[in-house]
């Protein structure tokens, strides 16, 4: 029987800092990669080894509903949020100008849309 340490010393979580390590990185097209990038600098992500290899049908993505809830997607943020992320990387804003963006937009979201806006 493993131990809890022998268990997790195999964990190993996948984010924004080290996906494009991973060899399915490459089998997205240049729209995902972009919007998982963009909405994930607002929206948490976070997945491990396991779920890329063993969850997510990669023949089916991005129609694939394990990649859908896993990764960020492009509609999860309102288009003109997208548009200024997006804008703000591309013309390399500071990383006080990206967390102030960031954490403007994150206000705006309702984390509990059964209660209304």
């Amino acid at each position: 029987m493993m131990t809890v340490s022998e268990n997790s010393a195999s964990f190993r979580a996948i984010d924004l800092r080290n996906i494009s390590t991973m060899p399915y990185w490459g089998q997205l097209d240049d729209e995902a990669r972009e919007a998982i990038e963009i909405v994930g600098q607002v929206l948490p992500f976070r997945t491990n080894q396991y779920v890329l290899t063993h969850l997510v049908d990669w023949s089916r993505v991005p129609d694939d509903p394990i990649f859908q809830l896993i990764f960020p997607q492009r509609s999860m943020l309102a288009p003109n949020d997208f548009d200024a992320v997006r804008t703000m990387f591309r013309q390399g804003a500071s990383p006080e100008e990206q967390r102030a963006e960031i954490n403007r937009i994150r206000l705006t979201l309702n984390p509990h849309p059964a209660e209304g806006p």
